[in-house]
This record gives structure tokens, sequence and C-alpha cells, in this order.
């Protein structure tokens, strides 16, 4: 990856880790990214920062409170309103930099991606959304859940909670299988994707206080998406095992200029070395060519 300036910027008293990607030129305009459930930016997005860096935008990714190097505890806590809190210091913060462009874009992929719909539906000085594989709907989800499964999170989940009243932490995994017990993500195949594109010389571990899964699980950015004036691109696969196309699609009708992709493919067939990564990549300049020289 491109050589970067390391920063931070305070987020409700947090300091969020930061890095800063600038162009050859003169940034055309500015494209904050950070990651996906549990994720830290250096997480299989390197091929589409390296290429947005390429076609002449800057670009600011960051690492929510909690995770990486960012302040914050518990470590490894997802909770997506103050992740969304993360999100609109790192659009003050951008737009405090006398280095880039005040032509904002948000870029954010799985539960990123829903937080960057939610961020434009709250702040009117975004001009342009990438959402790549984005999580919509935590209600769809939950409907569909195995029920025993569903009840196995919620006895971990209060057992955190429990717990956390001594100051321990009950957790676990971010990602496994089906023989892994509880953890937040259990698609098939998504272990083996997810951690495929983990970086294991950074400060991450495939663990998450269980009562992340009580704030993540009510989390609901269509209902929002009507308020999101810019346009927006957003990407899907149709054999994607956790993120639900009818909410995908549902959450597209609701915004005024929605470009709506679906690739074939399943959830991490976007990022770094993908099926779709190039291509991906290739729509998603394409779109803000189109959008932000008009």
């Amino acid at each position: 990856m491109s050589n970067y300036s390391e920063m931070n910027f305070n987020s409700k008293g947090f300091q969020c880790e930061a890095a800063l990607f600038m162009p050859q030129g003169e940034p055309a305009a500015t494209v904050i990214c950070a990651p996906g459930f549990g994720a830290l930016w250096q997480f299989g997005n390197s091929s589409a920062i390296t290429a947005f860096q390429k076609a002449g935008y800057a670009v600011l990714a960051f690492n929510y409170r909690g995770f990486g190097d960012s302040e914050g505890l518990p470590r490894q806590f997802i909770n997506p309103s103050e992740q969304l809190d993360d999100w609109l210091a790192a659009i003050d913060f951008a737009t405090s930099l006398d280095s880039v462009s005040n032509t904002l874009v948000l870029w954010g992929s799985s539960l990123s991606g829903g937080h960057v719909l939610s961020a434009a539906a709250k702040v009117d000085n975004v001009n342009a959304v990438i959402a790549q594989v984005p999580h919509c709907s935590s209600r769809s989800a939950m409907q569909g859940a195995n029920k025993m499964k569903l009840m196995a999170t919620v006895m971990h989940a209060l057992a955190d909670k429990l717990v956390s009243i001594v100051g321990a932490r009950h957790r676990i995994a971010i990602v496994g299988d089906e023989h892994d017990g509880a953890c937040g993500l259990n698609y098939p195949g998504w272990k083996h994707a997810y951690l495929n594109i983990v970086d294991d010389t950074l400060n991450w571990q495939n663990a998450i206080p269980a009562s992340s899964l009580l704030t993540a699980g009510n989390y609901n950015p269509i209902d929002t998406a009507e308020q999101i004036n810019c346009p927006v691109f957003m990407a899907y696969g149709d054999q994607d095992k956790g993120i639900l196309m009818a909410d995908v699609e549902a959450t597209a009708a609701k915004i005024t200029r929605c470009e709506l992709w679906k690739f074939n493919g399943d959830h991490f067939d976007c990022y770094d070395n993908g099926k779709v990564n190039q291509l991906c990549i290739d729509k998603q300049l394409a779109f803000l060519g189109d959008h932000l020289s008009a």
C-alpha cells in the first residue's frame, strides 16, 4: 500500500487513529472510509484505497473507537450508534484539513456500508456515497435467524452484561463456523474469507464483547435512507449469505439517486483479491467520475 500520513481525530473524547493518502496532484475529492463488522481499515481494502489515490482522490481511512490503535474501552465493542458518531467526527475532521478537498465521498463496506448511508442521511455536506455489500436491516436478519442459535446468542450477550458490572467482559468470536459456537458471523465460508484478509501484525483479535450483538441487532439504516440527498452507489452480491438482496433493493428504492449494481458472488468477493474486486473498483470509479464532475 502507498505511503500515508498517520493522524488522529477526536470523537466524543476518544482519539481515533486515521491514515491520510494523498494523490500526486490537487485532490479531486476526499474519500472517507472505514472497515466492516469488527475489522480494521487495513483489512481487505488496500486495492480500493490505492485505486482512489491513483485516480486523484485523497483517502482518509480510520478505525473506530476501541479498534486498532484508536482509544476506547471495552476493546472491540461494536456499537453502531457510537460508530456513527465516529463517522460524523471523521467528516468534520476531513473538512478541517487544508490539504484535501471539501468535496466528500463516504465509502463503507458491510456494516460500514450501512454507516455511510446513515451518515449521509444526517448531514448535508456529503457529495456522494459508496455502500459496498451494505448492512441495511437487522430486522430481516433476526427474522430469518435460527431460533436456537438466537437464544444462545442472547444468553452470551446477557452474560457479558452481567460480568461487565465488575469490569470484566464475556467475549465471543467475531467470525466462526458451525463448529465454533456463538459468534458474530457464522455464515458458510465466511470464517476463511474474513480471516484471509486479516493482517495479524496489527492490534486485533477475533473477539468482541458478546453484548455487541444486542446493539448491532437493532440497527436499520434502511429506516433513514429516504433522507439521503446525494448520489449513492450500492454494490451487492447475488450469493451473499449475510446481506439479504431484498433489503439492499428496498433501501435503494428509498434513495432518490441510487445506482444499484448486483454482482455474481458472495460478500467477500469484492475485497482484496476477490473475484469481482477489480470490477467493483472500476464501477465505483466510474460512478464518481459521472457524479463528481457534473
